[in-house]
């Protein structure tokens, strides 16, 4: 790390930029709303949602709905709150420090059929999930501990409906978020990237004919990769 900084190739300090990239380091920031917080409602919901309105106003709808149901859960779990605030500051956390080093990858526009730097929003997406599945995963051991009782008042009637309440919305959310989106083309879906079985063929075919012992790959940007034959297990 300290070598590559000195050489002018570590990114904490610009380095590795791509020739005509952006390089836009508050664009962090930005990423986390747009791409983590709007998107954690799912892929296709929240391109709905911001046809509808605007892509600030479809953030700041996620975000006013995502910071409700957190906080009714964090007011009234004390025992969730150390997991939540972790997990979100955990998120937002590698997402912003991610950014930063790759601040280029970010800056593209986002369209319906590509994200730049999308693997950078899958952790802070799992962790909110995360935190609301703790939080209705508690209202189910709460009532399991302390069964209601219909005719004992309104407050144990809201109990009784708790449960249901919150394993429904939760069902739901994560079926919009996770069954939907799981079903459309990305960057790498390539008629190559299902030829696996093929390619480690060819692969020991070069290494059986290679003097030198290694295996030469075609990189990205003319250059190419070097794999030693006697690395891989065929």
């Amino acid at each position: 790390m300290a070598a590559a900084a000195i050489s002018g190739q570590s990114r904490l300090f610009g380095g590795l930029n791509p020739s005509g990239a952006p390089d836009d380091r508050l664009d962090s920031l930005t990423f986390y709303v747009h791409d983590v917080v709007l998107r954690s409602i799912g892929w296709h919901l929240s391109w709905r949602l911001e046809s509808l309105t605007t892509t600030d106003r479809a953030t700041l709808l996620v975000a006013v709905a995502l910071a409700a149901v957190l906080g009714v859960i964090m007011a009234t779990q004390p025992g969730t709150r150390t997991f939540i605030v972790v997990a979100l500051l955990t998120g937002f956390v590698f997402t912003v420090v991610s950014v930063s080093l790759t601040p280029w990858g970010a800056a593209y526009p986002v369209t319906f059929h590509s994200e730049s730097e999308a693997r950078y929003t899958a952790l802070p997406i799992f962790l909110i999930e995360a935190a609301l599945i703790v939080g209705v995963d508690h209202v189910l051991r709460s009532h399991r501990e302390f069964p209601a009782r219909p005719w004992a008042g309104r407050r144990q009637v809201i109990m009784a409906l708790a449960p249901p309440v919150a394993v429904t919305g939760l069902a739901a959310f994560l079926a919009v978020s996770w069954v939907a989106d799981f079903r459309y083309q990305g960057a790498r879906s390539v008629p190559s990237a299902h030829r696996w079985s093929p390619i480690v063929a060819d692969w020991q075919h070069d290494c059986e004919l290679s003097r030198t012992g290694d295996l030469i790959l075609p990189g990205t940007g003319g250059g190419h990769w070097t794999i030693p034959c006697d690395r891989l297990r065929f």
